[in-house]
């Protein structure tokens, strides 16, 4: 009996330190999927909770981030169309003390101009990024934010590696277009 207890620490212990190596970039994925502090915690919690119940489930991939990204994204998916499909909204992101999070990003050394033109820039590029089909701006995230291959992509959102290659660049279009030809 203590032989099988002994292991069933020894697998928990891995798979928390498998959980633990993957976290920050989890919680990154997680904070640009769901726009806000509370929801990536949910997001990150009901993951571990989903992956700390299967402890051995991992041990068997060849590469552990790439299912975690998944499940990531697929509880993400799910919690979205529990809300029946509302949009998500970059405009509230902010930080645990209601700062805004926008003055996290500005360089403190930049003066009141360059900090001016920043919140700017990041305003129009929030607001483009508001304006692509909801599948269009997930895979701008994963790939241009996250720097997830596309064979990465093609693994984690189930679509042939052509369709995504294309909507990539259907939207990368849309934002140049809505960044450099539109007025806001």
């Amino acid at each position: 009996m203590a032989n099988i207890l002994s292991w069933r620490r020894k697998s928990r212990s891995s798979a928390d330190d498998i959980l633990n190596s993957h976290l920050p970039d989890l919680y990154r994925m997680a904070f640009r999927l769901s726009g806000n502090q509370a929801d990536s915690e949910d997001l990150i919690q009901e993951l571990a909770a989903k992956f700390l119940s299967k402890p051995n489930q991992l041990d068997k991939l060849d590469s552990p981030q790439t299912w975690l990204k998944r499940s990531l994204y697929n509880l993400f998916v799910d919690g979205y169309r529990r809300t029946k499909l509302q949009p998500v909204t970059f405009s509230t992101i902010t930080s645990a003390d209601d700062t805004d999070f926008t003055d996290q990003l500005v360089d403190s050394a930049a003066g009141p101009a360059d900090q001016a033109q920043n919140e700017q820039l990041q305003q129009q590029l929030q607001t483009a990024l508001e304006s692509l089909p909801v599948n269009q701006r997930d895979l701008v995230i994963l790939h241009d934010v996250e720097g997830m291959s596309l064979t990465e992509l093609e693994n984690i959102l189930q679509e042939p590696l052509g369709t995504l290659k294309s909507r990539l660049h259907r939207a990368r279009k849309s934002l140049r277009f809505f960044l450099v030809d539109a007025t806001f």
